[in-house]
């Protein structure tokens, strides 16, 4: 596998994307591998087809344009979509582009899962060999553990801060609205109503209000955001789609619901507890 550098579109910064080798056996080991636009690369030539996501994102990777590279030139005959990682890369003839020059990784079918281990355990037993065998979702795991840790912890630190925002903004608007509605808390209070009801009619409107907002948000960020490509730099480009499913729509639903009745509880127990004959004479 090599790089090939490439400026991104619409004023976005260059970045290298990946040239991965593939041989026929490959190919059929791949039938998710298929062509968009275009053809498939020839082999004995200097071609290349390119994943989707990388067309998508960069200059200079459709077909018809020449790509530049440690070894040459190649020119970009297709297109081509798998649905994984592949999406975001180039793929070329592993024996006339490489010829085994710069393998750096392999992928081997043994047909049954059951021989995996005897596989592994006879290469790592070979004197002359040093590869690292692994599952291929295990390394593809490996391949992205850096990036989810990063990911993780942003996201961490990110949500944190705006829960704390969310619960102070919350406390703050409920204590404002809760304020203006003194005399007719205290009126009731006054005619009997415990304030434990009034406490609960007031968080149902509450909710209410939020619920609504929050699905519209989550509706928005789900039209907006769902399948739509994003580009992460690094050592290598690679591109992704993020799905917005039921579960993650209704996370992020009931999170909102909870950090905001969090702050309108702690805003309506305070204005309950003022004294019942200020709160009238203040409406007066």
């Amino acid at each position: 596998m090599t790089y090939a550098r490439l400026a991104g579109k619409e004023n976005a910064p260059p970045d290298s994307v990946p040239i991965r080798g593939i041989t026929p056996e490959g190919l059929a080991m791949r039938p998710t591998i298929r062509i968009v636009r275009g053809r498939m690369f020839e082999r004995g030539r200097y071609e290349v087809v390119a994943g989707a996501h990388a067309t998508a994102l960069f200059r200079g990777a459709d077909i018809g344009d020449r790509l530049a590279f440690a070894l040459g030139y190649l020119d970009v005959v297709g297109v081509f979509e798998s649905g994984d990682q592949q999406d975001s890369a180039f793929l070329v003839d592993a024996d006339t582009i490489f010829g085994g020059r710069l393998t750096n990784a392999m992928v081997v079918n043994l047909g049954d899962d059951e021989l995996f281990g005897p596989f592994r355990a006879a290469l790592q037993a070979h004197p002359a060999l040093t590869f690292g065998v692994q599952r291929e979702d295990e390394y593809l795991e490996n391949q992205a553990s850096i990036r989810t840790k990063v990911f993780r912890e942003i996201g961490l630190v990110v949500g944190a801060l705006m829960a704390l925002g969310g619960v102070f903004c919350s406390m703050n608007v409920m204590m404002a609205a809760v304020a203006g509605r003194r005399s007719e808390t205290a009126m009731l209070q006054a005619i009997g109503f415990p304030r434990s009801e009034i406490a609960v009619s007031i968080l149902l409107e509450t909710l209410i209000l939020v619920a609504v907002g929050a699905g519209f948000g989550s509706v928005t960020s789900w039209l907006l955001l769902d399948g739509a490509l994003v580009r992460e730099g690094g050592s290598a480009s690679i591109a992704f789609q993020p799905v917005f499913d039921g579960w993650t729509l209704l996370h992020g639903l009931l999170w909102v619901v909870a950090l905001m009745s969090a702050g309108s509880l702690l805003a309506i127990r305070r204005a309950l507890r003022n004294a019942i004959h200020g709160d009238l004479a203040a409406a007066d």
